[in-house]
């Protein structure tokens, strides 16, 4: 099998970004169901709103403001997180502290410490602001 060249696979997820957006599913849902990578997908459509950003500040096309349609959730976001993440965002959804998900969970509080940053790295990176403290 021949490997597709940078611009065809750029197509490619472009096409998939914009079917995933248009499906009303989740991310989790929609890669399950088209036997996609939750990694992969997050990480093309990551690309595409930078580039989106770069073009919607003036950068390219002579000033002129270029805006991708891309959306992006909470939902998406936790859906692409590890299972034990997952929980962590579930418990805090619950209104449980730290320290009652650490009981929960059987592990330290600076594992599910650990996990919370993750989870706001996660969520910083799509530019998801204000949702966890």
């Amino acid at each position: 099998m021949a490997r597709r060249s940078s611009e065809e696979k750029r197509a490619f997820w472009r096409m998939v970004v914009q079917m995933q957006e248009e499906s009303g599913l989740s991310v989790r849902r929609f890669c399950e169901q088209e036997g996609l990578g939750q990694a992969s997908f997050f990480g093309w459509r990551r690309k595409f709103r930078a580039e989106g950003a770069e073009r919607r500040d003036g950068s390219e096309h002579g000033g002129e403001s270029v805006r991708l349609p891309v959306r992006l959730d909470v939902q998406d976001v936790v859906a692409g997180l590890d299972e034990r993440c997952q929980t962590v965002c579930e418990l805090l959804s619950q209104g449980l502290s730290r320290s009652q998900i650490a009981e929960q969970m059987q592990c330290g509080w600076h594992t599910v410490d650990r996990l919370v940053r993750t989870i706001r790295e996660r969520l910083e990176e799509a530019e998801v602001d204000g949702w966890l403290q």
